[in-house]
């Protein structure tokens, strides 16, 4: 067994490997049956390309964990906060909208920034006085937000 497939066979579960189009004959490393040195050497090459895109997943899956929880953790948007992001976002939808975010302060920025877009979209139909509750939320909500990224 490869040192490659050893190691995606103790970590990762099957449908993860599916999941990256990586049969078992792509992990296994066996010397005997090929017909060239270049169909082993290109072997190799595949078996340890797959660990590396695994490994890779695997990073940039602990990443968005930490993205979300610190979302989940902001008190602007995070959970118990009736924000559009706490409300009617699950973690599915979270981790799509997290692919263009490459940190964790870049993360929160795009869930602050969402919630901020669903206020002003709410102030295309509000009354149109000075104070009626959409106004004063969104006004609100951008001081909270200057105060928190001043801290």
């Amino acid at each position: 067994m490869s040192e490659a497939r050893e190691f995606c066979v103790k970590n990762f579960p099957p449908t993860l490997l599916r999941f990256f189009d990586i049969s078992n004959e792509d992990l296994d490393l066996n010397t005997s049956g090929y017909k060239s040195e270049i169909e082993r050497y290109d072997r190799i090459v595949k078996d340890y390309e797959a660990k590396i895109k695994l490994i890779e997943m695997i990073q940039r899956e602990r990443l968005e964990d930490k993205m979300i929880a610190a979302i989940d953790a902001n008190p602007l948007v995070g959970k118990g906060t009736c924000s559009v992001i706490a409300e009617c976002y699950d973690v599915i939808d979270l981790r799509y909208r997290l692919k263009w975010s490459n940190s964790v302060k870049e993360a929160i920025e795009m869930a602050l920034d969402m919630q901020e877009g669903h206020l002003e979209q709410g102030l295309n139909y509000r009354e149109g006085n000075d104070d009626d509750w959409q106004l004063v939320s969104y006004n609100e909500f951008k001081e909270k937000r200057k105060e928190w990224e001043n801290v």
